[in-house]
This record gives structure tokens, C-alpha cells and sequence, in this order.
């Protein structure tokens, strides 16, 4: 999907990125990049550079890969799991945890929803205690539960983002002049 108009930004990509990490590109490796990428649009290059700007870990090689890239795009094109499906896996971990070690086990869960929720709603000790009958309940109350806070949760950061935008925007000095 490159073509040569997206030449000289592809070039501003991979220097950029690659001047990030200490790298320095020559211009076979950048024609051989441009081949390689070609299947797919200058957007999804840009969007997969931002990505390797802000998550690559790797320190060597100084110049990002082909291959890294490729695996970026694939992250941010990935179809994202729906909140009740997020909340479903949390809560499977839950009952597979439960019935793999009791009611009496203590666990830290990673997911920071389903750690809240399991220290302030719901405890093992409380789930061991639940007839059978009662756990499709606790299923059924977990997700909602889980899908608002999750909500919440979005719905704070994204405030925040938006804060940080309107912080550091740069308002020119415009004099107003006094209606009559």
C-alpha cells in the first residue's frame, strides 16, 4: 500500500525512530524497509513507530527491525476484547483459582479491577462459603461490577488526557478590543 508519494515521510519514520535508540540507517536498509513494508499504509508505519517509541524494551539492535515493526502493527490492529469478555476471563480466573486451592488460599491478581474487587466486594473465604447454586450470581454480580469499574477507569484517564491536552496547549497573545 506504499507507493513513492510516501517515500520521504517512510524516511522521516525510520530515521526518527531509529536516531531514538542510538541507530543510524543507510539507504539500502531504508529501500530494503520500504520493500518489505510495503503491504502496508504509511499510517499503520507511523502508528507502529509511535508504538515502538513508546514500548520497545529491546536496546540492541539500536536500529528497530522489520520484523518489530511488522509486530507493532499487528498489536494495534489486533481486535481489542470487549469489557463483559475481559470480565469474563478475570472471573474464570477467579473460580479456577478457588477451586484449585480452596476457599482459604490468599491470591494477588495482576488485573487491578479484579484485586479491588476481590479485597473489597468479595473475598475466597466468602466464595467457598456460596452454595453452588449461588455462583452464577456471584459470575453474574462480578461482571457488572467489573464492566463499571473498568468504565470508570477509562472514562478517568481519558479526563486526564484530556486535561493534560488543554494544559499545554499554547494560547497566542490576542488582545481583545472593547465592544461598544
Amino acid at each position: 500500500m506504499l507507493d513513492d508519494k510516501d517515500k520521504k515521510r517512510f524516511a522521516e519514520i525510520m530515521y526518527g525512530v531509529a536516531g531514538n535508540f542510538g541507530g543510524k540507517i543507510t539507504k539500502d536498509l531504508l529501500k530494503m524497509q520500504f520493500q518489505v513494508l510495503s503491504e502496508y499504509s504509511i499510517n499503520q508505519i507511523t502508528l507502529a513507530g509511535i508504538w515502538l517509541l513508546k514500548n520497545r524494551t529491546e536496546k540492541f539492535p539500536a536500529v528497530p527491525t522489520v520484523k518489530e515493526f511488522i509486530e507493532a502493527i499487528q498489536i494495534i490492529t489486533a481486535p481489542q476484547l470487549s469489557l463483559e469478555t475481559q470480565a469474563q476471563e478475570q472471573c474464570d480466573i477467579i473460580l479456577k483459582y478457588l477451586s484449585a486451592h480452596g476457599s482459604h488460599c490468599t491470591h494477588i491478581f495482576k488485573n487491578t479491577t479484579t484485586r479491588h474487587l476481590m479485597e473489597t466486594r468479595w473475598s475466597f473465604s466468602s466464595l467457598g462459603k456460596m452454595p453452588e447454586v449461588e455462583i452464577k450470581w456471584f459470575r453474574k454480580d462480578f461482571i457488572k461490577a467489573w464492566c463499571a469499574l473498568e468504565k470508570h477507569a477509562i472514562a478517568k484517564k481519558d479526563q486526564i488526557e484530556y486535561q493534560k491536552q488543554v494544559e499545554t496547549l499554547e494560547m497566542p497573545d490576542v488582545k481583545l478590543k472593547k465592544i461598544t
